[in-house]
């Protein structure tokens, strides 16, 4: 069985690199990932009538794009690639499964109440705002994910957690 990496422990012991190396990915990802978005929006500037967040957010789209970034994040967070646990796993796996579940509440039920012509109770700005801040909190989770997977593959954490185990025995001598 993989050892356990302390959760907080994990945050203190990251480095620029690593930020950098999962800032990059997050931005190419999002940039890449939207591309339907930016130029929906474009399309959108320039049409009459103007653009608003509700044009290309209020039918759930937002939620698709969260589940796509939440499902690998998943799989990164459980799978043992290395003789050291995913830091905080059941915490982040909780918490992207409860936003995979926000993302199948929202799309699924906004395009049925299409379907079956009942969204003309829908607020679709309500729907607009939901989407991008369940959007953004998905970033962040993907974000945390691949910058802890980059820190348990990038850095010798056996040398790290002995380093860790001699402070503390140091401190305890010190005690008395």
């Amino acid at each position: 069985m993989a050892e356990r990496l302390p959760f907080l422990w994990t945050f203190t012991q990251i480095r620029w690199h690593h930020l950098k190396d999962s800032g990059e990915w997050l931005f190419f990802t999002i940039l890449g990932s939207l591309v339907p978005v930016w130029v929906g929006s474009l399309l959108y500037l320039i049409a009459p009538g103007g653009w608003s967040w509700n044009d290309i957010a209020s039918h759930g789209e937002l939620a698709l794009y969260s589940a796509a970034l939440l499902a690998p994040a998943i799989y990164l967070a459980i799978t043992e690639k290395s003789e050291f646990s995913f830091p905080g796993r059941a915490l982040i796996v909780l918490i992207a499964i409860f936003l995979l579940l926000v993302s199948l509440v929202i799309f699924a039920g906004i395009t049925v109440l299409h379907r079956f012509n009942l969204a003309g109770n829908v607020k679709e700005e309500s729907v607009a705002l939901y989407s991008v801040v369940l959007y953004a909190a998905s970033a962040i989770v993907a974000f945390i994910v691949d910058l802890f997977d980059n820190f348990r593959r990038t850095v010798d954490v056996r040398k790290l957690l002995a380093e860790r185990q001699k402070a503390l025995e140091q401190k305890f001598d010190q005690l008395g």
